[in-house]
């Protein structure tokens, strides 16, 4: 959506501030106005230089026009004019060219020196600004709760994390932050040195600096809203392309690829409407910016030639009065476009600024709210309400960890236990709960299979043991290795748990970035990658794959690798980490019949080898049957509950029993 009223000065300052000090612009605007400063003094120089050469070169041609002969008065006349207008001699008048000609360089070599320093300084400071505002932007994007994505439009961040980037790194500070500090600079000198050789243009620049805000301020608000509009209208064509693009073949088989099209057409049609709007508006402001620049220039070649006719002014100061007046026009013209575009660049930053501030890093650690349940070993299902939810802001707060709980952190988890009680989950606080005061105890170490209905819970539980969802978002107890999870911190806790979703997700580059990086060991490696049954597909890879090593550093390509392969190579990435629990979430739903064995199998050995807790949610009740042990029983779930737990042959045996409905249903299927 689009954001209304101008950028607030918050924007301006947080952009100020992340090059690394506002000082940093201070600097470049002082460097500016000293480098406009000795340009004016070399300019107004040089002019003084042709004002003396023009007089040396009239009392020259005065001095051979003296009367050598005739009356005494008009001898004595003409010596009188040539002393007041050239001294006692005509050497006093002669231009010292070398002495004019270095102080000019002095002002020259100045110009450059100080024009240099101010434009390196902003160079800095842009940089690092662009910088600063690009890695909050990737660290919070990266770091945002898994639920904030899930809410987000496809596509929401692909503008700001493009085109928005590209603002701030390539043309922000450089065309607009530099150039409109300059031009700022730039025009209050020229001013400045006009007002001074000519006092009567003070009385034209105020009424035309106050028609000058005008237009810039009616100009801005038509612009700024054009442009903003503009920006709304290019999203949903950038969304449809991806949209399309990927999904290309379902598309083809729909034929819906003329309707695509027109979709497409519709909406660049409705950008390109904008942009002969925000067109026509330019136009509109050049012309009355030159209608303006030529008043200004009017009113002071007219004053000028006033002052030189009366002899107050001579040619060289007419002359630099005449051409900083148009100079500044032109600058003026151009710094209305430029302070435009700079607001209006500025809404990258803005919107920049609001993705991060939207997209929160997760929690670490959770404050415990409304007490424990965890020495409560009833066996009931909770009630049919929640119990009061947490207040999300005073869960989030919880104190840093202290030195005694950072060495229990050390030892945690002491065993790879669960234990749900009467927990209750929702994904966000707008939303209703999911999971609805679960009891559950998964010992240290057993094999346990989740099964039920679509929309029972199942994938909820595994996400609630990762701690998905936010502060304020869950109520109850859930204790992995004798802790609540809430009060463990986030990545020690991701760092011990282990979840393979259905995707598998494949990493571009090598198979052993893919397995750990550095911290892969070459022997565990392959020993899990023949069990797995790829160590041929790992060592066998084609050459322009692989590049010259192959094996272990050979490049994957996801589209040489069949999903179970892929959905392997994941599974062989989580076992390598040694976690204290597996989760498996539907991982071999989409997999034949061999690979789910070589799945199921990996795990199996990894938990027999680590004493490593299995949790498997399956969507086949084949697999679900193959738990019938103390150490690998069956939960069934049903609308967010936890409806029976066992092993599979008592849980069959059970007449009307919701696990025997869903061996029936299947077996009727």
């Amino acid at each position: 959506s689009a954001s209304g009223g101008e950028v607030g000065w918050g924007v301006y300052l947080g952009y100020l501030s992340a090059s690394g000090s506002v000082w940093f612009w201070v600097v470049v605007f002082l460097g500016y106005c000293t480098v406009q400063a000795t340009q004016g003094g070399g300019e107004y120089w040089l002019s003084r230089w042709a004002d003396r050469a023009v007089l040396a070169e009239d009392c020259v041609q005065l001095y051979d026009s003296l009367p050598a002969r005739g009356t005494a008065a008009a001898i004595s006349t003409a010596q009188a004019s040539f002393y007041e207008t050239c001294g006692t001699s005509v050497s006093d008048t002669a231009v010292n060219t070398g002495r004019e000609l270095g102080v000019y360089a002095i002002f020259t070599v100045g110009t450059l020196l100080l024009l240099c320093f101010a434009a390196s300084v902003a160079g800095i400071a842009y940089t690092s600004a662009a910088k600063a505002l690009w890695v909050r932007l990737w660290h919070r994007l990266l770091r945002a709760p898994l639920a904030f994505h899930d809410a987000s439009r496809a596509g929401r961040f692909s503008g700001v994390c493009t085109r928005d980037i590209f603002i701030c790194d390539e043309t922000l500070g450089t065309k607009f932050w530099n150039i409109h500090l300059y031009t700022i600079a730039t025009s209050l000198g020229m001013f400045a040195l006009v007002c001074i050789i000519v006092p009567p243009f003070l009385a034209l620049a105020i009424p035309a600096g106050i028609l000058y805000c005008a237009l810039l301020s009616y100009y801005r608000r038509t612009s700024r809203a054009m442009q903003r509009i503009e920006a709304v209208q290019r999203a949903p064509a950038y969304a449809l392309l991806s949209e399309a693009l990927a999904g290309v073949a379902p598309l083809r088989s729909a034929h819906l690829i003329r309707k695509y099209v027109k979709a497409m057409a519709r909406r660049v049609d409705r950008r390109s409407a904008v942009l002969y709007h925000l067109m026509s508006a330019n136009c509109w402001l050049g012309l009355s910016m030159e209608a303006l620049s030529s008043a200004i220039v009017a009113f002071a070649a007219f004053a000028s030639v006033g002052f030189a006719i009366s002899g107050s002014l001579t040619a060289g100061a007419a002359g630099l009065v005449v051409t900083n007046a148009i100079m500044v026009t032109g600058l003026l013209a151009g710094g209305v476009q430029t302070a435009t575009q700079l607001e209006v660049e500025m809404n990258a930053v803005e919107r920049i600024r609001g993705v991060s501030e939207e997209a929160t890093p997760e929690v670490q650690t959770l404050r415990l709210m409304g007490g424990s349940f965890e020495d409560d070993d009833s066996d009931d299902e909770g009630t049919s309400s929640p119990p009061e939810w947490p207040d999300a802001e005073l869960e989030a707060s919880a104190d840093a960890l202290t030195a005694k709980e950072e060495l229990e952190m050390d030892a945690w988890p002491a065993d790879s236990s669960v234990r749900f009680r009467r927990y209750w989950m929702r994904y966000r606080m707008d939303l209703p709960a999911v999971l609805r005061g679960v009891n559950l105890d998964i010992p240290a170490g057993s094999r346990l299979a989740v099964v039920g209905r679509t929309g029972s819970g199942k994938s909820s539980l595994a996400a609630a043991l990762i701690r998905n969802p936010g502060p304020g978002c869950t109520a109850g107890s859930l204790l992995v290795g004798g802790r609540d999870v809430k009060t463990v911190p986030l990545a020690r806790l991701r760092r011990h748990i282990a979840l393979l979703p259905q995707e598998p997700w494949v990493l571009r580059g090598s198979v052993r970035e893919n397995l750990g990086g550095d911290a892969c060991v070459d022997s565990d490696a392959w020993a899990l990658l023949r069990s797995l049954g790829l160590a041929d597909a790992v060592r066998n890879l084609p050459v322009e794959i692989a590049g010259s090593g192959g094996g272990l550093d050979g490049k994957l390509s996801t589209a040489a690798w069949s999903r179970g392969q892929r959905q392997l190579l994941a599974l062989a990435r989580a076992v390598l980490r040694r976690p204290a629990i597996l989760v498996l979430d539907e991982a071999t739903a989409s997999l034949d019949e061999a690979s789910e064995k070589r799945v199921l199998a990996a795990a199996d050995n990894h938990a027999t080898a680590a004493h490593c807790t299995v949790i498997s949610v399956v969507h086949r009740v084949a697999i679900a049957l193959a738990h019938d042990a103390h150490d690998r029983q069956v939960a069934v779930l049903d609308a967010g509950r936890v409806a029976e737990v066992g092993p599979a042959s008592e849980l069959t045996a059970r007449d009307g029993g919701a696990f025997a409905r869903l061996v029936q249903a299947h077996s009727a299927g």
